[in-house]
């Protein structure tokens, strides 16, 4: 049951992070609303979500000998560190799939936009996730973390954009 409520509330906000780029991008309507573009987000999010929750567990079980504020960066650094450079490749391997590229295709884009996508990633996470790990409680972190990722989803649909038009397309 947790792992459905992660997964539903991880697609929610990323429909949310989309929407909210898609505006800034320029869009005025929900009706001009690129709804396969947010699909895809939305498919990626409520997959990722429950993993993340899985390996912020075994991070818990594994550190629950050190506490306190090493503690909470130990498990900032194991998430950034051990889950976001994987998060960051699947995501854009993902998306590209999605968009019907072929492997070769999903494989540069990931390459082009991996350390601009992970360069941002890191200080905006590590700045949530020393609330996350410290005073949210654990059944309710991806909640939390998802209020954070409407503004990260706004930034990684952005910048799988970037990478749509420098391939030319129109997605």
């Amino acid at each position: 049951m947790r792992a459905l409520r992660s997964a539903a509330t991880a697609g929610v906000v990323g429909a949310a992070g989309d929407w909210l780029m898609q505006w800034r991008e320029g869009v005025q309507a929900v009706g001009e609303m690129n709804l396969e573009r947010t699909s895809r987000l939305v498919a990626y999010r409520s997959l990722h979500a429950p993993c993340v929750e899985l390996g912020w567990g075994f991070f818990d079980r594994r550190l629950s000998s050190v506490v306190g504020l090493p503690g909470v960066i130990a498990r900032v650094l194991c998430d950034q560190l051990i889950l976001a450079p994987p998060s960051i490749a699947v995501f854009f391997l993902s998306q590209g799939a999605m968009e019907g590229l072929p492997w070769t295709a999903c494989v540069a884009r990931t390459r082009a936009s991996f350390w601009p996508t992970y360069g941002v990633c890191f200080p905006f996470w590590c700045c949530c996730h020393m609330l996350t790990f410290s005073v949210i409680p654990a059944d309710l972190r991806i909640a939390y973390a998802s209020c954070c990722g409407v503004l990260w989803n706004a930034i990684i649909s952005g910048h799988n954009q970037q990478a749509v038009l420098r391939e030319g397309g129109h997605q």
